[in-house]
């Protein structure tokens, strides 16, 4: 009888940060009733794999779990699959988090079931060519990939049944690709279409392999799978019929294989991810034109066989697609060296501790976007900023007077070719960018591990048009359910918006004098002098417990016509005993005539740092103002930011009374459920009419002061459980 070994994995993940509630549904509609169907089909032998974030929170809230998954293994029913265990990328966090992070998961999983894993998950299966000897470093055997990325070595479907081997220095890891159309098959199709698949792979020497592995969450947490997989038995049926036929199909462990196979050859693999992830790493313009070149192939029915010809883009482009994630990922990499560097300091459980954090801190979700979520959802984004603000605090806090209690560090932090001004206190720290305006681009809060200026601007994505194109495109008679574009709201195509320069603290404006709050607020507006986004010059000097950073430029303005030469000066001021911060502000008239001026400072504040709807403003008046609406008044001399869920506050004051804007920042992005809006942030901007005389300067300051208003219940981001938020 002709006969066919099968390898069967699923893999199972929720990002750092996640909502409890999120987690717990997972659980209940997949990951829970996938096990307990399993244990009743013993003939089922699959390849497992839970992130660390996972085993964490079932060992927290649900060792049920576990005890079920023990059970599987004793009966060796089931292969458990090691990887990073906060489900890093792993060719961008350093080489010796890349084995740390291995070795972390394979320590839980032996020391939880007695078992040492040789197989690992590669997240998002972006794939460098260097990452084999890291990987055999950790102890690891082999990885499972796409079938994609054995096509763009040039290896074609027929070639695909088995594995290979490849390596790096010499030290040799297998490789394993993923078919695809098992992929497409399970669970949408038929039982019977896989049966039919792997019939077809049959042969009298049992040499071929069919390889099945992906996403967990496509048994129940995926729209309307939990009723597909579940309630109307499709999982079940799946079972059974490949039980029924294990007389010529024999399962098989990633594992097993391995040792009863020998590799179909050695290959040597592109830098890579999945399809959807290749196209998704590139620039907006060059997405279009990959998908207007794709249609055209299609059309033309050159395409599924020329698949491995239109590769799409490489994922560490999304840190320049992105400068959030960029920013993001620099400053993990600044405390991973920092621990690094401390590490002889410090004492084994802090160190411990601190690694911990750094190595939530890594988890991959919001580091990048594509069709869903990733970058633009902030409690994914915060959480992990949460983590790297912890580590490093832990860091300092363990080197006591060791550790310095404010510095400045000059240097090339985001790595983009531009000098930043990275200030650190005991409350704070604080990166400075002199060639983006002299905005602050990121503050740190030790006390609440946050990062108040957590914001990500608005953009062009190319799934927009989508949305700009739908009631025509729904119009149409011969439109396909499948590609009705659904949105959570309507009026979501007037938030399409692309801000012109990047987001932060202390960014200075000159407004025309017809500029509105409206206009402002959906960038339609013009900017009447070159500062915002320009390079300024940059001093700092320590001034008794203060660090004093000096920004200038001189700029000009147009006023009537006619351009006219203006200084800007703006000192930074970081207290290190009270952790206050605050702007002091010249103008100074360069030229020999007079000026009437419309002066405005941008501060722009992440959303997941002031979650509230209401914000009070001090103005004698004590009115409460909604931060999801844009809201104008007059005679402001100072703004408080109130955090319920953090029990944070910060407040600000100015030395002159101002008119106050402040407006939501909303970006467009999909879910699941279609285009939905996304709150990042509060832009808050007060302003004022100066009038200078030729060669005459006018000043004011604006005073930053942040307060814990009371000791939070929420616990940390990698082991939370609830709808709470981490501190």
């Amino acid at each position: 009888m002709k006969r066919v070994k099968f390898c069967f994995g699923i893999h199972n993940h929720q990002p750092v940060g996640n909502f409890g509630w999120v987690i717990e549904e997972a659980f209940q509609k997949s990951y829970f009733p996938f096990l307990v169907l399993l244990e009743k089909y013993p003939g089922i032998r699959i390849s497992l794999h839970f992130t660390g974030i996972l085993y964490d929170w079932m060992k927290e809230f649900h060792p049920d779990g576990l005890v079920l998954i023990k059970t599987l293994v004793e009966r060796g029913q089931v292969e458990l699959l090691t990887g990073g265990h906060f489900e890093p990328i792993l060719p961008v966090i350093p080489d010796r988090d890349k084995v740390g992070q291995i070795a972390m998961l394979s320590d839980f999983i032996k020391s939880e079931f007695g078992v040492t894993p040789t197989g690992m998950w590669l997240a998002e299966r972006v794939w460098e060519p260097m990452l084999p000897k890291h990987v055999h470093q950790a102890g690891v055997k082999y990885t499972i990939l796409d079938d994609i990325h054995f096509r763009y070595s040039g290896l074609q479907e027929s070639q695909l049944h088995g594995y290979y081997v490849t390596e790096d220095e010499g030290k040799p890891v297998a490789l394993f690709p993923i078919s695809k159309q098992l992929r497409y098959a399970i669970p949408f199709a038929d039982p019977e279409k896989t049966v039919e698949y792997l019939r077809g792979l049959a042969n009298d020497d049992c040499s071929n392999i069919g390889i099945y592995a992906d996403d967990g969450e496509k048994f129940g947490v995926w729209p309307k799978t939990y009723e597909h997989c579940f309630e109307k038995g499709w999982l079940e049926r799946f079972f059974k019929m490949i039980s029924d036929n294990l007389d010529w199909i024999e399962m098989r462990h990633f594992g097993e294989v391995l040792k009863e196979n020998q590799p179909l050859g050695t290959i040597y693999l592109p830098t890579a991810s999945y399809s959807e992830m290749n196209e998704w790493a590139m620039p907006v313009t060059a997405i279009e034109l990959y998908d207007a070149f794709v249609g055209k192939l299609k059309k033309a029915g050159l395409y599924e066989d020329n698949v491995a010809y239109v590769k799409g883009g490489f994922w560490r482009n999304f840190l320049t697609k992105y400068p959030e994630s960029n920013l993001l990922h620099k400053r993990m990499l600044h405390v991973s060296d920092l621990l690094e560097k401390s590490k002889s300091e410090l004492n084994a459980a802090d160190y411990l501790r601190a690694q911990r954090h750094l190595y939530a801190g890594q988890c991959n979700c919001p580091y990048w976007h594509g069709v869903f979520g990733g970058l633009y959802l902030p409690h994914l984004r915060g959480a992990v900023f949460q983590e790297i603000i912890a580590a490093e605090k832990v860091i300092h806090q363990s080197r006591g007077q060791r550790s310095p209690l404010a510095g400045v560090e000059v240097c090339d932090f985001d790595a983009d070719g531009n000098t930043e001004v990275v200030v650190t206190t005991p409350h704070q720290k604080a990166i400075i960018a002199p060639t983006l305006g002299g905005m602050i681009s990121e503050l740190d809060d030790f006390g609440v591990c946050k990062n108040l200026v957590d914001i990500v601007g608005r953009r062009k994505e190319g799934y927009h048009k989508k949305l700009l194109s739908r009631h025509e495109q729904t119009a149409t008679a011969t439109q396909s359910i499948h590609d009705l574009v659904l949105v959570k709201e309507e009026g979501l195509e007037k938030l399409l918006v692309e801000d012109p320069y990047r987001r932060g603290l202390f960014i200075d404006h000159f407004f025309a004098d017809g500029t509105t709050l409206e206009s402002f607020a959906d960038s339609s507006y013009v900017e009447t002098a070159d500062f915002v986004g320009k390079p300024y010059t940059c001093k700092h000097h320590s001034k008794g417990d203060c660090i004093e950073v000096t920004l200038r430029r001189r700029g000009h303005v147009k006023r009537n016509g006619a351009t006219s030469p203006i200084t800007v000066t703006k000192t930074l001021r970081f207290e290190s005993v009270t952790g206050q911060l605050s702007a002091h502000y010249q103008l100074t008239n360069e030229s020999q005539k007079s000026l009437d001026l419309r002066f405005g400072v941008e501060l722009g504040f992440g959303s997941y740092t002031f979650p509230m709807r209401e914000s009070e403003i001090t103005n004698g008046l004590g009115e409460l103002i909604d931060a999801t609406n844009p809201t104008e008044h007059t005679e402001v001399n100072g703004l408080r930011l109130d955090s319920r869920l953090y029990q944070y506050q910060t407040a600000m004051t100015f030395s002159k009374t101002a008119r106050l804007w402040t407006h939501p920042l909303w970006t467009v992005s999909l879910s699941e459920g279609g285009f939905e809006k996304v709150y990042q942030g509060a832009i808050i901007v007060p302003q004022w009419q100066v009038s200078l005389a030729a060669g005459v300067s006018w000043q004011v300051e604006i005073r930053l002061s942040f307060e814990r208003l009371a000791e939070s219940k929420v616990s940390c981001a990698h082991c939370q459980a609830s709808d709470q938020v981490p501190i």
